[in-house]
């Protein structure tokens, strides 16, 4: 037993052991970790949300696509480039 208490008493005196800033670095840990915690739950409760929004963004995108090969309506994000136009692949 006493030999267990010399080496405690060893190993705190040669690291310098301080229990304020041990204790205060644990305060900021679990500060953290609450914070990090009510992230990661924000971000699963906006999960949903945001998938429904981007999936419904990616239907339209996709329909307009469509519109677009099928020849009923032209791109209308793109303006009309006629280097693009007359372009042959023979070029490549």
């Amino acid at each position: 037993m006493k030999k267990c208490r010399q080496i405690r008493e060893q190993v705190l005196s040669d690291t310098k052991y301080q229990p304020l800033a041990v204790f205060e670095l644990l305060l900021d840990t679990s500060e953290l970790e609450l914070a990090v915690r009510d992230m990661f739950r924000q971000l699963l409760g906006e999960k949903r949300a945001n998938w429904l929004k981007c999936r419904g963004k990616c239907v339209e995108c996709l329909t307009e696509l469509a519109d677009v090969f099928s020849g009923t309506k032209p791109l209308a994000r793109v303006d009309k480039n006629g280097m693009t136009f007359n372009f042959r692949f023979d070029n490549v």
